[in-house]
């Protein structure tokens, strides 16, 4: 049995830093994973996740991109990427 892994990696908007995560993306692709970069929508959805329909987006995208690993950055305080995280 073949088993698939889609990354799939988020980063709030706040977080102004892509040049590790698209370098993290590369090397997965690059070892044959398929890597999805969360773009500004889900951004915004991920720092208002107390909002229902930023919930249901940011599940929306997990699902229709099929991804079954998920990976988030968040560069300023650690504490606040905790919170927006969890």
């Amino acid at each position: 049995m073949i088993v698939i892994c889609v990354f799939g990696l988020l980063k709030s908007s706040i977080d102004a830093h892509t040049i590790g995560l698209n370098s993290v993306a590369n090397l997965l692709e690059e070892c044959g994973f398929t890597v999805v970069l969360s773009d500004s929508k889900v951004a915004k959805a991920i720092e208002a996740l107390d909002n229902t329909k930023n919930v249901e987006f940011l599940q929306d995208w997990i699902v229709s991109n099929s991804i079954s690993k998920l990976s988030f950055s968040y560069r300023l305080d650690p504490d606040d990427g905790f919170i927006l995280f969890d």
